[in-house]
């Protein structure tokens, strides 16, 4: 008797599933789960609030409190208790918490990286760009491998618990959203810097530090408009160093960058075109370490 029961009462949840579908456009296209970062997923928080289930921020991240507390809604409705939230759970719990589905379901953008979440076991140059840039910011101590191992989870949990994120050590595109803006000072632009004849550096300024402390360029990473990481900074460093660069150091290779590579490579016989690959890298290595700054350059 209470096996069918069940049936009936699971029956009767999937008819209500499809009633609202009918009654407006459905925007459940798909189900949602650990680490998943979408609009529909703040939603979902939302309407677990409202039914007591949920105590935490609105974040759009599927975390394991997001998870726990599916969990709960589905057992205390006599749904499969899988956690996830399929296109049954989320019908009912909207129904339940009078709460309206996002006019789309549509997930946040990826930012760069390459994949919409990287967790433990990820292998990439995704995954080795955010470990620079987690460097960066004073989170991530470890080598720069490409492969999502225990030091960078932990990196990304300190980081998503600073800045209000669910901290489960799974980088979504919420949380690539935050290192982007964090490292781009939240506008994504920069200072102008000075296009620069060759032999000359702009009044007042010179080589603007010491030399020596100027890191060394990877020279197999070529870099160019639009790029996000460690190595972006450690080349405005260098180029600040020299005298060719004035605006700030902040991982973002925006068009004061590309000026600044570009009367680097005027002012040193190099093909001019703003991408700081091999041989412009080589260069500036070359150049940093026998201290020939724009003040003092001749081109080859």
């Amino acid at each position: 008797m209470q096996k069918n029961e069940r049936t009936m009462h699971r029956l009767t949840m999937v008819i209500l599933a499809l009633l609202l579908c009918s009654l407006a456009p459905c925007a459940l296209a798909r189900s949602y789960s650990l680490g998943d970062e979408a609009a529909e997923v703040a939603s979902i928080q939302e309407a677990l609030e409202a039914l007591d289930l949920y105590y935490t921020d609105i974040t759009g991240h599927y975390g394991k409190r997001t998870q726990s507390a599916v969990r709960k809604f589905q057992k205390r409705y006599r749904l499969a208790q899988t956690g996830v939230a399929d296109e049954e759970t989320i019908a009912l719990l909207y129904r339940l918490s009078d709460t309206k589905a996002p006019a789309e379901s549509t997930a946040l953008p990826q930012t760069g990286y390459g994949a919409s979440t990287l967790r433990e076991g990820s292998r990439s140059d995704a995954v080795r760009l955010l470990q620079e840039n987690l460097a960066l910011l004073d989170y991530y101590e470890g080598n720069v491998t490409g492969s999502y191992g225990r030091l960078t989870k932990e990196a990304v949990r300190r980081f998503q618990r600073d800045n209000d994120l669910s901290a489960d050590g799974v980088a979504g595109p919420r949380t690539f959203e935050r290192l982007n803006a964090l490292l781009t000072d939240g506008s994504g632009k920069e200072t102008p810097t000075v296009t620069l004849p060759a032999g000359q550096t702009p009044a007042g300024t010179g080589a603007k530090a010491p030399l020596e402390n100027v890191p060394k360029l990877n020279t197999e990473w070529t870099l160019r408009r639009s790029s996000r990481s460690g190595y972006v900074t450690r080349l405005q460093k260098a180029l600040i160093a020299l005298g060719y660069y004035t605006g700030s150091a902040d991982g973002y290779f925006g068009s004061g960058t590309e000026a600044a590579v570009k009367a680097y490579q005027q002012a040193r016989g190099l093909q001019v075109d703003g991408v700081a690959g091999r041989a412009t890298l080589r260069k500036i290595n070359s150049d940093a370490e026998n201290g020939v700054t724009a003040a003092t350059a001749v081109i080859d």
